[in-house]
């Protein structure tokens, strides 16, 4: 008899089967009611919710959920990765930070499906005369920690193309460009999955407690999910490229990708 169960019904799965990247299973008689999780992608069952219209999240991911209230340590967390990989001239203190719903994305950017937003450059002058710059970064409300984080350093790192003058919107006209553009931010995204992996890998190693070491699984599952969709993705921007750009950094490493990406000399290999 078959030990796998479906987390719909609750009975014994007899034949075929859907599984997400946690191990849920449902039988194919039940997966057309099945909805996956907005942030994680995993399965949507029991306390799931609807946060919008159309717009599920699981409910481990609502435990996990950054909001306005919670944000400014995971902002940090996500400062201090980038910091330290040798984006260290990212002048956040002309960033602003906020987290917005799919509607009010929607509604101000005209945009569906982004999860993200860096909404670009403008000039401003300060009180000594000289030109300065602001930015505003948006990220998607309801998402576990780990995803809010991922996508943030992905929009850090655009704002530190912008400052560096070696992106910006009107180059989005440029395939070619938008296309370096887009792959080098997602290494904001293989930068927090990384290290959140290996956080959690340590933790399970030392820790006694089985609490820690149950959460330390999940961590790593879902960091692990999250890198094996990068490195599988055929998206020319955020697959392909990303994959041309980690390529390079795997072998020249980052002090010199980021002097590469300074000086637009990643034209050679993306």
């Amino acid at each position: 008899m078959s030990k796998d169960i479906c987390i719909y019904c609750g009975k014994p799965i007899l034949y075929e089967y859907y599984k997400d990247w946690k191990g849920n299973k449902v039988c194919s008689e039940h997966y057309k009611y099945i909805t996956y999780c907005r942030s994680c992608f995993g399965f949507v069952y029991q306390n799931g919710k609807e946060v919008e219209r159309d717009r599920y999240i699981c409910s481990s991911c609502l435990k996990q959920e950054v909001s306005s209230g919670n944000m400014q340590s995971h902002i940090d967390y996500v400062y201090k990765l980038l910091y330290d990989k040798g984006f260290n001239d990212i002048q956040r203190d002309h960033i602003t930070i906020g987290i917005i719903s799919k509607n009010r994305m929607r509604e101000l950017f005209h945009e569906n499906d982004a999860v993200g937003l860096h909404t670009g450059y403008s000039q401003i002058w300060n009180q000594n005369g000289r030109t300065g710059f602001k930015q505003d970064v948006y990220v998607l409300s309801h998402l576990h920690y780990i995803i809010f984080e991922a996508i943030l350093a992905h929009e850090l790192i655009h704002g530190w193309q912008l400052q560096q003058n070696i992106a910006d919107h009107n180059g989005y006209d440029d395939i070619n460009r938008r296309t370096r553009t887009e792959g080098f931010a997602q290494l904001g995204t293989y930068i927090v999955m990384k290290r959140r992996y290996e956080e959690a890998k340590y933790l399970y190693e030392h820790s006694a407690s089985s609490e820690d070491k149950a959460r330390a699984i999940e961590v790593m599952n879902l960091c692990r999910f999250r890198l094996k969709t990068e490195r599988d993705s055929e998206d020319p921007m955020y697959g392909v490229a990303f994959k041309k750009i980690l390529e390079r950094k795997n072998k020249v490493g980052w002090f010199q990708l980021i002097r590469e990406a300074r000086l637009d000399l990643l034209k050679k290999y993306v």
